[in-house]
């Protein structure tokens, strides 16, 4: 999955501590059937729907896409 514009660090993965490689900041997770992240980011500056999608195009061209809105 693909976030865009903040700067984001992985709080979990599968319910556990990220692995080393993967405690710095990132906007792309791989992940294989069945698992999952948790991600956190802090919006200063921004209000609204946010955009997030898989990185493979054919993916989100099939609907692996969402919004989440950001609230103050």
């Amino acid at each position: 999955m693909h976030l865009h514009e903040e700067q984001w660090r992985t709080a979990n993965r599968d319910g556990q501590p990220p692995p080393a490689w993967e405690r710095g900041l990132d906007d792309t997770w791989k992940l294989a059937p069945g698992q999952e992240v948790v991600v956190a980011a802090r919006f200063t500056d921004y209000t609204g729907p946010f955009r997030i999608r898989c990185h493979m195009l054919e993916h989100e061209d099939h609907g692996m896409t969402t919004t989440f809105e950001v609230i103050p």
